[in-house]
């Protein structure tokens, strides 16, 4: 990463431009100019990089391949010629903001106070030229066959009663997941297992017997919630591993309406 310098006075043309520029990275911490980008892109306009061509690109809320956000060129870029992207901080120079409101990539790739089709928030306005970079890409979590956590050690319990055996602490919002666990009995009694969330069944209740996994799809947890198996057994002892958790993450759309009664 490169860092921009404060000073080019030694610059004869170009040098308030240039003191600016760094000036605006610099209050910011962030700033690359070692990057080429991949087309023309104006001056400003949020621009994310593309991991597998290593170029910038212009960011646009209408196209899949397009909904990430890293920074804002700060002057136009040209296709395979390097660019100066500030990635962090307050980005100066754009006009008419409205101070206090949140900014969005739009469907054409400029930035507006409303959402595109998705939902790219790029930072907020705390003055009619000055934003505040913002990155954050509202994610639904939903149920998959990607394992994400595992807690595999196997518990037991002899319990006549519903009893806790396993517990995983759920560290961030899930939408739905798909919970896994492996569970078996000892000798010819009864035993059964359930999903729990916090002291609470919210599962199937699953008959126990010579070993199988059970699978369910359930949500959603919040962040703080405890996931939790219970289970018991009517004479002989429940077993229970291989607690696992599975979901996948995806870019929300926007969804905006316009009412239009006559």
């Amino acid at each position: 990463m490169s860092q921009g310098k404060e000073d080019y006075s030694d610059e004869k043309v170009y040098d308030d431009d240039l003191n600016q520029m760094s000036k605006n990275a610099n209050d910011g911490g962030g700033f690359r100019d070692d990057i080429q980008a991949h087309e023309t892109i104006t001056a400003l306009r949020p621009v994310f990089l593309d991991d597998t061509e290593n170029q910038w690109k212009y960011c646009d809320a209408n196209d899949v391949d397009r909904l990430q956000f890293d920074g804002f060129a700060l002057e136009q870029g040209s296709a395979d010629t390097a660019m100066p992207v500030q990635l962090s901080g307050i980005v100066r120079g754009l006009s008419s903001l409205d101070g206090g409101k949140k900014y969005y990539v739009q469907d054409d790739g400029t930035i507006g106070t409303t959402p595109g089709t998705y939902k790219i928030i790029v930072g907020r306005a705390i003055s009619a030229t000055e934003l505040l970079i913002i990155k954050e890409l509202p994610t639904e979590i939903y149920a998959s066959d990607t394992l994400r956590h595992s807690n595999d050690t196997e518990k037991s319990t002899s319990s006549n009663s519903y009893a806790k055996i396993k517990e995983i602490l759920c560290n961030k919002k899930l939408d739905s997941v798909r919970i896994k666990f492996y569970g078996y009995r000892a000798g010819a009694y009864v035993t059964y297992a359930k999903i729990y969330k916090n002291g609470s069944a919210i599962g199937i209740e699953q008959t126990l017997g010579a070993g199988a996994t059970f699978s369910e799809d359930l949500g959603s947890f919040a962040t703080g919630d405890l996931i939790q198996i219970y289970a018991l057994s009517q004479g002989g002892t429940a077993y229970v591993s291989n607690f696992r958790i599975y979901y996948d993450e995806k870019i929300i759309p926007s969804y905006n309406f316009t009412n239009q009664d006559p």
